[in-house]
């Protein structure tokens, strides 16, 4: 009978000890017996039981040769004889091609095999309230625990078998959603003998994605490598998306990897047999180590020519997440276009005339209604902010009452990356400066502390990564998204000698409209050295114009990395050009000439505004919002220069209406392109006053959830401490929000007693 308790768990019983194993809550009560165990077991109808396969039980003439002859006849002398226990061994050759699945519930498509309705809620918040009138359903409910429960319960098994699935970098646990294929490659390895081989075939994600960090420490530090050979699926070798990559992964289980050969971009598998002329490149493992830091991510090189570049970019470049560090610039997500989709009103409901809400006089005729712009990547290019159509959405302060924390930045210029830019774009490398009162995408990280930086410094950083060399470096290791973790570790070329040089380029590109002259004023003042007359934006209008601005300092960053003029010709012949025929004859003359004249007097050639004084000053709000106090971002500094006043930590200034914060003077251009701006302003279509705003979120439970939630989507993470913080709880009461989330299948623990953090989960998107 299953009564007492386990002999290795006296304070379990027999009865729970069993239902753990089974990854059950409790045994049914007619499983009284191991018997009964037994039968519960074999039944057809079980639910979620799936036989296992004790491999070395099944096969123990592999996995302990020296005793399988042994079995049923082992005693006296020949016990003896095998004590200790032999060491245990394995197959010689695993091989498959494992599931490529995310281990990961997805509770729309489980709630729509009750209710066919959820997959047509047109936002998440009318699919939530389907899925929550569903489980007041007891016997969907019920269903439902089960289904979490049992990833829970692989969870749990990961965690205890498997040692390479999460590693910790810099005190930080590697994050990304749990793929089915990195539990398989280490399955793999724990199979093989000694002298064994595995080979597998697994998305691209093995050599380029954070989660995968752990498996390539295992594959390429603790076992030998021996190739890795990426595919795309454009002929269809798989029954999958044709942009889809892929790559057949060979390893020894001893190593470490000194040397294995790599190819990428192929597209024919008679190339694993006949390399038609394209030989693979040889790694090894300092050159991923140099090249992928801690993470061991790989380069997708094409050529020899290309790792010829990277190794010197690589040698003489600062990884772009240490200068951001540096600066004092922070990238990060703002809202998230499916889980915020409720704050968004289309545009065409506030302005039917197919007005854009991008320029600056109805953007500040918006503000005064109340809404600010919604900026998709699709929205903006390189030094540009009027790419393509105009947004879709806006957003209303009233829907942003529980988002405030997001309007202090908002007031003024911020850098904003394009996250969706695949390898074979035009460019991938995407930034540009945004102008005050947008808030963007989650796909499209965005400044989140702007105040702490000098606008300098983010036009100088500006100038740099919208360079062919910088995106040279950056399409070598994306696929489809250019991730932070992707971003952070390409090399930075810090052109010190050339900054102001190449943030006076980045303003001038980025002054395309009235929306800027507070920038422009803020950098040179009331100087105004175009050919164009004085403050007519662009700044510099035509290709021509730009294109010789653009080659200038293209040729400056990269001689900056150290580039040769053949190495700079290579990289420029990498890319299209689609837009710009003449992009690789420009830049390669400014570099002709960078070489001839010197970097000095390039420079000035080049900066009409070479002999103003960079103004080193923290940035001042541009325009104002209607924010409560107490909801800005923590650690936003005071305003002055560089250094002086760091100490303090005082929001940006608010006023109780839009209006332009930065007096410009009476006297100077740009104050008039001010007045003017307003002028348009005032002259539009009557305007109703924004919605008056709140003294704070409600502080109702349901309130208090929605803004626990909106942090956890905004962070990607919480603890404890950061809920009480935002919300002026005590301890309890920020537990029991955070168990909610757990509870709601939004979030998973991870870590214990003060290191314990919530960590969100993305179910069904």
């Amino acid at each position: 009978p299953l009564v007492g308790a386990h002999k290795g768990r006296p304070d379990m019983p027999l009865r729970a000890m069993l239902a753990r194993g089974l990854g059950l809550r409790e045994l049914p009560a007619h499983v009284q017996t191991y018997e009964d165990a037994l039968a519960f077991l074999l039944a057809p109808d079980t639910h979620n039981l799936t036989p296992a396969l004790a491999y070395d039980l099944t096969f123990p003439e592999v996995f302990y040769p020296q005793v399988s002859g042994f079995r049923g006849q082992v005693s006296g002398e020949d016990e003896a004889r095998l004590a200790p226990f032999p060491e245990r061994h394995g197959f010689d050759v695993v091989v498959g091609n494992p599931p490529w699945d995310r281990m990961l519930p997805a509770d729309k498509e489980f709630f729509a095999a009750y209710e066919f309705a959820v997959l047509d809620a047109a936002t998440k918040r009318e699919r939530e309230a389907l899925e929550r009138r569903l489980q007041s359903d007891p016997l969907v409910a019920t269903a439902h625990a089960e289904y979490i429960e049992a990833f829970r319960s692989v969870e749990r098994i990961l965690d205890k078998l498997y040692a390479y699935q999460v590693v910790v970098i810099d005190g930080e646990k590697t994050i990304g959603k749990q793929d089915a294929f990195r539990a398989f490659m280490e399955r793999n390895a724990q199979l093989l003998g000694p002298t064994g081989l595995t080979g597998v075939v697994v998305p691209s994600a093995f050599h380029a994605n954070e989660g995968a960090t752990g498996v390539r420490r295992l594959y390429f530090e603790q076992m030998a490598t021996r190739c890795c050979y990426s595919f795309e699926n454009r002929n269809k070798l798989f029954e999958i998306d044709s942009r889809f990559k892929f790559a057949p992964v060979i390893a020894a289980r001893q190593g470490p990897t000194t040397e294995f050969p790599c190819a990428f971009y192929l597209h024919d598998d008679g190339w694993l047999f006949e390399h038609g002329g394209r030989e693979p490149l040889h790694y090894t493992l300092d050159f991923v180590r140099r090249t992928g830091g801690e993470y061991l991510s790989l380069l997708e090189l094409r050529s020899a020519q290309d790792a010829e570049v990277a190794r010197i970019c690589f040698a003489n470049g600062e990884p772009f997440g240490h200068v951001c560090e540096r600066l004092g610039i922070r990238l990060g997500r703002e809202l998230n276009m499916t889980d915020d989709a409720w704050r968004f009103t289309p545009t065409s409901q506030v302005l039917p005339d197919g007005e854009d809400p991008r320029d600056p006089a109805v953007a500040a005729a918006l503000r005064e209604q109340g809404y600010l712009v919604l900026q998709e990547g699709k929205h903006f290019h390189q030094f540009d902010d009027l790419w393509d159509e105009r947004p879709k959405y806006l957003l209303s302060f009233e829907k942003l009452s529980s988002a405030q924390h997001l309007l202090p930045a908002s007031t003024t210029y911020r850098i904003s990356q394009r996250g969706v830019s695949s390898s074979t774009n035009e460019r991938t490398s995407i930034f540009h400066l945004l102008p005050p009162g947008r808030i963007t995408g989650h796909n499209n990280p965005t400044e989140r502390t702007p105040y702490e930086s000098t606008n300098i410094d983010r036009l100088h950083l500006l100038g740099e990564v919208n360079t062919f060399a910088f995106d040279f470096v950056t399409r070598l290791k994306v696929n489809v998204y250019l991730s932070m973790f992707i971003l952070q570790s390409i090399p930075f070329a810090t052109a010190t000698r050339s900054r102001a040089m190449l943030a006076h380029a980045a303003l001038r590109l980025t002054c395309n409209h009235a929306g800027y002259a507070a920038l422009w004023q803020e950098q040179v003042g009331a100087a105004w050295r175009e050919e164009r007359a004085a403050f007519d934006w662009p700044v510099l209008a035509g290709d021509e114009a730009r294109w010789a601005v653009r080659a200038a300092i293209d040729a400056v960053v990269a001689a900056a990395y150290g580039l040769s003029r053949a190495q700079y010709a290579h990289v420029l012949t990498t890319f299209s050009h689609k837009s710009y025929a003449q992009a690789p004859q420009r830049c390669l003359a400014a570099f002709d000439e960078l070489q001839a004249l010197g970097l000095a007097a390039f420079t000035q050639q080049h900066d009409p505004y070479w002999d103003i004084p960079l103004n080193e000053n923290l940035p001042q709000p541009v325009i104002t919002l209607p924010v409560p106090e107490g909801t800005g971002d923590k650690g936003t500094r005071g305003r002055g220069t560089r250094g002086q006043g760091t100490g303090s930590t005082a929001s940006a200034p608010v006023y109780a209406s839009p209006q332009m914060a930065l007096d410009l003077g009476a006297a100077t251009p740009p104050a008039q392109q001010v007045i003017d701006f307003a002028a348009a302003t005032a002259a539009r279509q009557p305007t109703k006053k924004a919605a008056d705003a709140s003294a704070g979120y409600d502080a109702g439970e349901a309130a208090r959830y929605e803004r626990v939630r909106a942090l956890l989507a905004e962070r990607g993470q919480l603890t404890s401490g950061e809920v009480q913080l935002a919300l002026g709880a005590d301890g309890a009461g920020a537990r029991a929000l955070l168990k909610r989330l757990v509870d709601d299948g939004l979030a998973r623990v991870e870590g214990e007693k003060r290191g314990t953090r919530y960590v969100g989960v993305r179910q069904g998107d």
